[in-house]
């Protein structure tokens, strides 16, 4: 089971956000939110991680911010140090979604749906994919579609960006990565986003098995 959590940011909680919840973190992630210029990015960084902390409480209510430490992987990945906890964190716009399982690694993207110059990411598709995106009734939605699949599949993989954006085709729900099988499915988040979340598939699993709950901002300070 993988459990997906989001919540929107907002500016009327922002400054009880800070106040409450930044200096029991790492001083090293104190200082790097306090570098942020916009209290958007600022905001969607800490509720990332107060959205994690919140789905670790599911699994134990005695949890504390310190007993899990987030480190990150050559290819800045980041993960839950001693513990057998996968998660992935992504946020676009207001909303911050986080997903959290104990099996195999994740990945989670979520893109609001705004104009783009499609036309700049076709070498980044199959040409599959780009045919079915061009040819669709909306060019802008599928797009997204592909590329928030995309962009959970290499967050699952683990290398990020380093692997070529057309090396892998997504028309389907089962993909293949350097010879990993990976499940993808579309979490509906909102409709004005996409939002997609992978997992690598382990031996004689079935689909992606998940639960979506929405948390309130206040519930998380």
């Amino acid at each position: 089971m993988i459990s997906t959590y989001y919540t929107k940011i907002s500016a009327n909680f922002h400054n009880k956000i800070i106040e409450n919840t930044l200096s029991k973190f790492p001083m090293n992630y104190q200082n790097k939110i306090l570098k942020y210029r916009r209290w958007q990015d600022a905001q969607s960084s800490i509720v990332g991680r107060l959205l994690l902390l919140h789905g670790i409480r599911q699994l134990d209510n005695s949890i504390l911010f310190n007993d899990f430490l987030v480190k990150y992987t050559e290819y800045n990945k980041p993960y839950l140090e001693c513990s057998p906890i996968k998660f992935n964190i992504s946020h676009s716009n207001e909303i911050v979604v986080c997903s959290i399982t104990c099996k195999e690694d994740i990945g989670i993207d979520i893109e609001k749906i705004k104009p783009i110059k499609i036309h700049d990411f076709k070498e980044k598709m199959t040409k599959l994919e780009w045919e079915y995106v061009i040819k669709s009734k909306n060019t802008q939605t599928a797009f997204y579609h592909y590329w928030t699949k995309k962009e959970a599949l290499v967050k699952a993989n683990g290398k990020g960006l380093s692997i070529p954006l057309d090396s892998f085709e997504t028309i389907k729900s089962e993909v293949t990565i350097e010879n990993s099988l990976y499940f993808v499915k579309e979490l509906k988040i909102h409709n004005n986003y996409k939002c997609h979340l992978a997992i690598k598939k382990i031996l004689n699993s079935g689909g992606i098995k998940s639960s979506i709950e929405r948390i309130k901002i206040q519930d998380l300070i």
